[in-house]
């Protein structure tokens, strides 16, 4: 038992080496649970969405836990029961079985809290789908992007179009034209071009340093650091088209830093870019 889990172990993680553009997608399970929620089935739907369109490659590995509630072999039969669950699931939604690379059932976590709830742990709860993303290839377009910078006028915001060339050190924009599916840090296609142009404004102003800013619009908690990610995901597309490392920063606010009077409580899931040096 220990050497097969070590093997599929190794099978997992195998690709890590050579690849840099990982990602986990984290499903959660209520105590002694391995049904998918709604929400999650929804989460489920992009992944498989972005399988479907090649937008992953390589495989995806699947990986399963519990919480310390309950003995080791209910444990592990439950951590698999939840990796079950999400492969049917992918599968039911077009995804060919043999895109999965590994599947392992690691049963319980052990729990480092000072005084171990008696509810259990709801991060050990869990199920993780590690999967490699396609860098979205640079294209050659003349798109021009949409940037607003807030000002604000007694208790009113008025956006101001702006470029990124024409902004000051320590200004922000809001970078309009970039949006992703709810709940998740995956981008929606209509948000390519504002990313290539990005892109390409970098590349042509080799001085240039950013830092991207993500927020969130309708948790008072972001539970998921689902701002970081976001920020983080445009990070890595901008790393993996060939900009430096040490010309970025990424930072989430989740939802800290609302749009002032704004009647579109979505407006406040946006992208924000601040000039740190030109």
């Amino acid at each position: 038992m220990i050497m097969k889990k070590l093997k599929l172990l190794i099978a997992a993680f195998l690709l890590i080496p050579s690849l840099n553009a990982q990602d986990t997608l984290t499903i959660y399970f209520a105590n002694n649970r391995y049904q998918l929620s709604a929400q999650d089935q929804k989460r489920l739907d992009v992944l498989a969405l972005k399988i479907n369109k090649k937008q992953i490659e390589k495989g995806i590995s699947i990986i399963g836990f519990a919480d310390y509630i309950g003995n080791w072999e209910s444990n592990q039969a439950l951590s698999e029961k939840r990796i079950r669950s999400v492969e049917n699931y992918l599968e039911s939604r077009g995804m060919n079985p043999d895109f999965i690379k590994a599947s392992i059932g690691f049963g319980s976590m052990n729990c480092k809290h000072d005084s171990m709830p008696l509810n259990g742990c709801q991060e050990h709860r869990k199920v993780d789908i590690i999967y490699f993303n396609t860098p979205l290839p640079v294209k050659e377009k003349n798109i021009e992007i949409v940037v607003k910078q807030p000002t604000i006028k007694g208790k009113d915001t008025v956006g101001i179009t702006k470029t990124i060339l024409n902004t000051e050190v320590g200004e922000t924009l809001i970078l309009d034209n970039i949006n992703f599916y709810g709940g998740q840090d995956i981008w929606l296609e209509e948000s390519v071009p504002a990313l290539e142009k990005l892109l390409e404004t970098l590349l042509e102003n080799p001085t240039l340093e950013i830092e991207i800013q993500g927020h969130i619009c309708c948790e008072r908690i972001d539970r998921q650091n689902l701002s970081t990610k976001r920020a983080l995901a445009i990070y890595k597309y901008l790393v993996q088209n060939g900009i430096e490392k040490n010309r970025l920063k990424y930072k989430g606010f989740g939802r800290n830093r609302p749009l002032l009077n704004n009647p579109d409580e979505t407006k406040n899931r946006r992208v924000e870019i601040l000039i740190l040096h030109k």
